[in-house]
């Protein structure tokens, strides 16, 4: 073999050696992609699984949505319908104390004072509605709104009892000065009582 077909031969094995080390990476790049992907693929019914017991939480969970609405929609009725009951209620009795204020001047000053507290409750009430409506629109935030709503209800339900048992109070006095009979204090309190 001449010396030209050794170089020939030489050359082609380095060139050959070369090629091989540049392909070696790119080979085991796909390689290593190849195995991912059958990783991935014996993943898939898991994924699937997955998938199906979101949906599943997914209907439980809009189920559950529609009872705290259903019972938040009962408690914001029922909360209003006992605040237009109360509201009535203070309406009467105030009729009352101003009718006693006009023959009893000396307690004005206490009469005025009942009915300023009885417009701050009034338009705490009103507040009170104006959040009802907005937690009706943002009902995606559930629970802690339906607490913090039924909270505030119950908050509302105890101020209002307790103007009315302060309305209760002045009167009583109203009737004491007045000498009233007991029969008319008594009638009062059954009705603060319901």
């Amino acid at each position: 073999m001449s010396t030209a077909s050794k170089v020939f031969v030489v050359l082609n094995l380095f060139l050959a050696s070369i090629f091989m080390l540049l392909l070696a990476p790119v080979a085991q790049h796909r390689l290593d992609t190849w195995k991912k992907i059958e990783a991935d693929a014996k993943r898939i019914p898991q994924l699937e699984e997955s998938v199906l017991t979101l949906e599943r939480e997914k209907r439980v969970l809009l189920d559950d949505i529609g009872r705290s609405t259903d019972s938040l929609i009962h408690v914001v009725t029922t909360g209003l319908n006992e605040k237009g009951l109360r509201e009535r209620m203070i309406a009467s009795l105030t009729d009352r104390i101003n009718d006693e204020e006009d023959r009893v001047r000396g307690v004005g000053v206490a009469t005025r004072s009942v009915e300023n507290e009885i417009a701050n409750r009034t338009t705490e009430a009103m507040d009170l509605e104006g959040v009802i409506a907005r937690d009706g629109a943002e009902k995606g935030e559930r629970t802690r709104e339906i607490a913090q709503l039924e909270e505030g209800i119950e908050k509302t339900r105890t101020q209002l009892i307790e103007t009315l048992r302060e309305i209760q109070e002045n009167y009583r006095e109203l009737v004491r000065l007045e000498g009233a009979s007991e029969d008319r204090l008594s009638m009062l309190g059954t009705a603060a009582g319901k």
